[in-house]
């Protein structure tokens, strides 16, 4: 009888955060063994007091060619949060709120015993909108990180 086992683990290149001026984008650990840790990816405001409000945060998700929104918080929905990724709403949780810049911030948290290797492994990016303190609109995106599946078989 042949035994085949997979370990697998998150790596994020270069760093677990990427940000741009106003919004950021970890994940946390950065390193995220299969089976063994939850995914979970932090999108989050970096100069809070530089913005009096806060419209969106939305987390998008590679799918070949283009970036596309899994999930986001948006003011005035109900819920607050806001799935495009059915599939992975089944699977996953994500809370979120923008009731303050101070506090404002969306989560995703993929179970271990749910993290799909490697459905999961791609890259991530944070976008956002809100009004700043001189009454701007900004509408930023953080630079992407990758996150790989790195597999070792045995038997």
């Amino acid at each position: 009888m042949m035994k085949i086992e997979l370990f697998c683990a998150f790596i994020l290149s270069l760093s677990s955060i990427a940000f741009t001026q106003n919004i950021q984008i970890e994940a946390l650990p950065p390193t995220v063994t299969l089976r063994k840790n939850d995914l979970s990816i932090l999108c989050s405001i970096t100069e809070l007091s530089q913005f009096q409000s806060v419209f969106f945060i939305q987390l998008l998700r590679n799918s070949s060619t283009i970036f596309e929104t899994v999930v986001s918080v948006t003011t005035g929905q109900t819920p607050p949060v806001q799935w495009k990724d059915t599939s992975l709403q089944n699977r996953a949780t994500a809370t979120g709120n923008l009731d303050s810049p101070t506090t404002a911030q969306l989560r995703l948290t993929i179970d271990k015993a749910s993290v799909l290797c490697p459905a999961d492994f791609k890259m991530y990016k944070c976008g956002m909108s809100g009004l700043n303190t001189a009454s701007d609109i900004v509408t930023q995106e953080t630079n992407p990180v990758t996150i790989s599946c790195v597999g070792m078989y045995s038997t």
